[in-house]
């Protein structure tokens, strides 16, 4: 057999009062208070009616021990008169016989008073008995009061005669007789009425017991009822509630098809613990959303920083490579100038040789025919100097070109650099921004995108101090171009020169008034080749100086781009690190 729990038992007992008749708790309240109530007055009234049993039992037991005691007192004082009266009339002495006559006197009083106050006290059956000692009493205070008034008279002898016979002795002993079979009689009274006030006491303490524990007994089904009704629901609703705080939205909600207060508790705590259990399904829910939403930003974010690895390794890659470019065309530069300027000195010393040599012409005729000789022959020289001067004009002007191409290049490779910079700059802005909107989450975040807006300015700043030294470069370059115009200029007219000082000498025999204009024109064409071949060695100077410093902006290039690329890998890094 199957022992039944100590739940089951109590839902057994209290099913009908709390379920099956729906009883609100406020009515069951009501109905304990009104049985404790009723019980309370029941006990009052039986205690009430039962103290008040036996405040009259008591009442009348003392009242009959007074009348006894005063029948008593009263036969004690029918002596004392009796005595009284005998010292009166056997007194010869008047002062004597006054004395027992005043004691007489008090008693009788005395005797009366007593009397007085026993007809007070006694019963209504006791009526008959009452009047006749009544009338016994007056009689006997009739015949003393006539014993002492006579011995007041007339003597003792008077008294005797009164008080001293058959007939007074008689009136005396019926009162004795009546007052003791009255006082008898009170007495099994008094006996009576104290086992009546025993057994009125017993039965008001059984009574009172009985009552009380019937009280008690109401109180403890009181106590039981809201235990069993009340207390352990709501501990069993305490505990499901602590346990949903908890976090334990399995706990069991008991008690959720009573139809009193308590059952519309449970079923409160039975949907209190249905929406934590739905809160935390919604919690998990979006904990899910949001760890997917982070992996999509994290995708994202890496396919992002791919493009832009690969954007900026492109352009990179364009930067080094027009740095070496730079770098190569420098050098090309560098030694075209080199030889501009050997050709520059060469020609100087030539022009310097011609100068000589008009003015030796100037200066002796006769030495004429071997000069013109000599002057054919430095002229020759010259007009193969001037065209190997042209021809390296010409290398000297497309190298300058390529040079201004590669710096015009080298600007747009700038200024790409440039946007790119700015979109990092935009991007790390964004980034920013992003941080700022994570919280504690994207302060990392938030560092790393500082520090690229940091290498996107450097970047910006390095970018513009290369386009200061390419516009120094271009600036140079054209000043290369106009110079190496100027040398072509100057050797087309050191060409002239040549051929008109051809043409002087073939014509020297025929034209010897001619001759010192001529050596006068050769020597200021000579003058003006020197100083032309100082302006092409100035311009070869500073073309290497240029040359120079594009190798060195080109290296700084080529060193920006390393930096950039190794700040964009650790950007990057980060970016996937987060």
């Amino acid at each position: 057999m199957q022992l039944t729990s100590r739940k089951e038992i109590t839902q057994k007992v209290t099913g009908n009062f709390y379920r099956g008749k729906r009883v609100q708790i406020k009515a069951k309240l009501f109905a304990i208070v009104g049985g404790l109530t009723a019980a309370s007055l029941i006990v009052g009234g039986v205690a009430g009616y039962g103290f008040q049993r036996y405040q009259a039992v008591v009442e009348e037991s003392q009242r009959t021990a007074r009348v006894t005691q005063l029948a008593e007192q009263a036969n004690g004082l029918i002596y004392a008169v009796v005595m009284e009266s005998r010292g009166i009339y056997m007194s010869a002495d008047k002062a004597v016989l006054e004395r027992f006559a005043t004691n007489q006197d008090r008693e009788l009083a005395k005797f009366r008073t007593v009397i007085t106050e026993w007809a007070g006290l006694a019963r209504p059956e006791d009526e008959a008995i009452k009047q006749r000692l009544l009338a016994q009493t007056e009689t006997f205070i009739r015949l003393r009061s006539e014993l002492a008034a006579a011995g007041r008279q007339s003597g003792n002898a008077a008294a005797r005669a009164i008080g001293d016979n058959d007939a007074n002795r008689t009136t005396r002993q019926q009162l004795n007789t009546e007052m003791t079979a009255f006082a008898e009689v009170n007495a099994r009274r008094v006996t009576a009425l104290a086992a009546e006030v025993e057994t009125t006491r017993r039965q008001l303490t059984w009574l009172i017991a009985a009552t009380v524990g019937l009280a008690l007994l109401a109180g403890l089904a009181a106590f039981w009822t809201i235990l069993a009704g009340v207390t352990r629901p709501l501990g069993r609703l305490t505990a499901a509630v602590d346990g949903v705080a908890h976090g334990d939205t399995a706990v069991d909600v008991s008690d959720t098809e009573r139809q009193d207060e308590i059952g519309g508790l449970a079923r409160s705590v039975l949907v209190f613990r249905d929406n934590v259990r739905e809160v935390e399904r919604l919690k998990a829910s979006e904990a899910e959303r949001e760890a997917e939403a982070r992996d999509q930003r994290a995708r994202d974010m890496a396919a992002l920083a791919d493009e832009f690895s690969a954007t900026v390794q492109s352009v990179v890659t364009t930067v080094t490579r027009s740095a070496d470019a730079i770098v190569g065309n420098a050098a090309r530069v560098g030694e075209v100038a080199a030889n501009v300027n050997d050709l520059g000195r060469t020609v100087a010393t030539t022009s310097a040789g011609a100068t000589q040599s008009v003015e030796s012409a100037a200066t002796s005729a006769q030495e004429l025919a071997s000069s013109i000789g000599e002057i054919s022959s430095r002229t020759a020289q010259a007009q193969q100097i001037a065209a190997s001067a042209v021809e390296q004009a010409s290398r000297t002007g497309e190298i300058v070109g390529t040079l201004m191409t590669s710096t015009q290049k080298i600007g747009e490779v700038v200024n790409l650099i440039n946007a790119i910079a700015a979109q990092t700059n935009l991007l790390a802005l964004n980034a920013t921004i992003e941080a700022a909107r994570a919280g504690e989450a994207g302060k990392g975040f938030a560092v790393v995108a500082t520090e690229v807006k940091s290498l996107a300015a450097q970047t910006s700043k390095a970018t513009e101090e290369i386009a200061s030294q390419i516009g120094a470069v271009q600036s140079v370059t054209g000043e290369a171009v106009a110079a190496i115009e100027a040398i072509n200029k100057t050797i087309g007219e050191i060409n002239s020169v040549s051929s008109s000082i051809m043409a002087a000498v073939e014509e020297q025999s025929a034209v010897t008034n001619g001759i010192a204009g001529s050596v006068a024109d050769a020597a200021e064409g000579t003058r003006s080749v020197g100083t032309d071949i100082g302006r092409v060695t100035r311009a070869a100077a500073e073309t290497s100086e240029a040359a120079r410093a594009m190798t060195e902006a080109a290296r700084q290039l080529e060193s920006g781009s390393g930096q950039l690329n190794a700040a964009v890998s650790g950007f990057l890094g980060r970016i996937r690190a987060a």
